[in-house]
């Protein structure tokens, strides 16, 4: 057990994240460094995460450096979705045997697709966890009373995080409380991949400016975005907004401590989530192959997680599609440490990220770690800003195969001797460095 969690003379700060270990959201990764790494700078972290029946998937092994630090958990409530789905189910069954004549199909057709959108961007306002908020938020106040805790961090996504934390604040004025933004929610750019109206977006901005203005402090992990939030909430004083990038752990693996596979390979790993696709890569390979620049016997591209669909294709037709049945090798969801091995291995780790000008995966951070060069499908932005800061790898445009293909050719011709990362700069990108830089802005409140 850690020996400097819960001494009794350090300060005490409770976390509060819907993504926390076991569950494999790339998302809790951040706090549970914080929780891991605090201790060492006078903080005790007390954790409120979702209980575990509701997690997707899990990876125990993910605890193994919390031994010692308090979680606790919070359910949900049935939704008003749950409700509607049952409404809906009973409207078509009445609709059956009561048709109504007096308005063409279309004009139905249409009425209906209006009023269905309007009430699902209501029933995920902020987001489609907001069931959490009520259990997270009475069991956050137990929590502060029975410990004796006085501040509190909230890190979203998903945006209910903070509303949590703004309850909390309201109920518990004295509470310091620490509002850490993963990602953007309404401010530089409105919600991604969601559905919603004008008003769901005028009442998501208002939620946003209320944990903004009532937060004691706003985190975020990018430059572009503290100093976004800066021009944007003018009210505020700057001072508030503080940038604490993500990270990874441990030391920098150098290139010259890697066993490699035989084939050049080119690996990502997690999910390809709605707008992320491996086709530029795929459209580059195969270009390759076709002007003979390379052998397909000589490359290989592994899709390691959740890669089986791309926008709701199969993975395989796309493969498919440019020839790559003998390249592209689809690995189902692996173990965290299995997936780092397979990184490790690797002459090139694959990073997607377009139009997220804003934010920076924080796979980014693990592939820096694990030293391995990085190609990153990307536009203009902080994630590009970064790849280029630390000499990392290359950031290309999606629409920039041409480019893609230089790169691929590039780190093949140095297969036996690998590009190295820029040490000194990477080193600011720790966790143990974040955790340090959060403890410094918490005593200063």
């Amino acid at each position: 057990m850690n020996q400097s969690i819960l001494q009794g003379n350090q300060k005490k700060i409770l976390l509060i994240s819907y993504h926390f270990p076991p569950s494999t959201a790339i998302g809790g990764m951040r706090i549970a460094s914080f929780a891991k790494y605090l201790p060492a700078e006078g903080w005790d972290p007390y954790v409120l995460t979702l209980k575990d029946r509701y997690l997707e998937e899990k990876d125990i092994n993910r605890l193994d450096s919390l031994d010692g630090v308090p979680i606790f958990k919070a359910g949900k409530l049935v939704t008003i979705r749950d409700t509607y789905l049952k409404i809906k189910l009973l409207l078509n069954r009445w609709r059956g045997s009561n048709k109504n004549v007096g308005e063409t199909a279309v004009e139905k057709k249409s009425k209906k697709v209006k009023i269905k959108h309007f009430i699902s961007s209501l029933a995920i306002l902020p987001d489609d966890v907001r069931n959490w908020i009520i259990p997270a938020t009475f069991k956050a106040l137990r929590i502060l009373s029975r410990e004796k805790i006085d501040t509190i961090l909230t890190s979203c996504p998903p945006y209910s995080v903070h509303l949590v934390g703004l309850l909390v604040a309201i109920m518990r004025p004295k509470v310091k409380w620490i509002a850490d933004f993963r990602d953007p929610w309404m401010v530089p750019i409105e919600k991604n991949f969601s559905i919603t109206t004008s008003f769901s977006n005028s009442i998501d901005y208002r939620l946003e400016r209320y944990v903004i203005q009532r937060a004691d402090l706003v985190l975020t992990t990018t430059k572009i975005l503290a100093e976004t939030f800066i021009d944007f909430y003018t009210q505020c004083q700057a001072s508030k907004f503080k940038l604490i990038p993500n990270g990874f752990d441990g030391k920098i693996v150098s290139s010259t401590d890697k066993q490699y596979y035989d084939s050049f390979t080119i690996s990502y790993t997690g999910v390809l989530y709605f707008g992320r696709t491996p086709e530029p890569v795929f459209q580059a390979v195969a270009s390759l192959i076709k002007k003979n620049k390379i052998a397909e016997t000589k490359i290989c591209i592994k899709l390691v997680g959740h890669c089986r669909n791309v926008e709701g294709i199969p993975t395989f037709e796309i493969i498919k599609k440019y020839g790559l049945e003998s390249v592209v090798e689809v690995i189902d969801p692996v173990p965290h440490a299995e997936a780092q091995k397979i990184i490790m291995q690797s002459h090139v780790a694959l990073l997607l990220a377009p139009d997220q000008p804003y934010q920076i995966p924080a796979k980014t951070y693990e592939y820096m770690g694990l030293g391995t060069p990085i190609l990153a499908i990307t536009g203009e932005g902080a994630t590009a800003d970064l790849i280029h800061s630390v000499s990392t790898g290359k950031a290309v445009h999606p629409e920039n195969v041409e480019a893609i293909e230089e790169y691929i050719l590039e780190m093949i011709k140095h297969k036996d001797s690998p590009e190295r990362h820029a040490h000194s700069f990477c080193k600011q990108y720790t966790r143990k460095s974040s955790a340090q830089k959060l403890a410094q802005y918490i005593n200063r409140l």
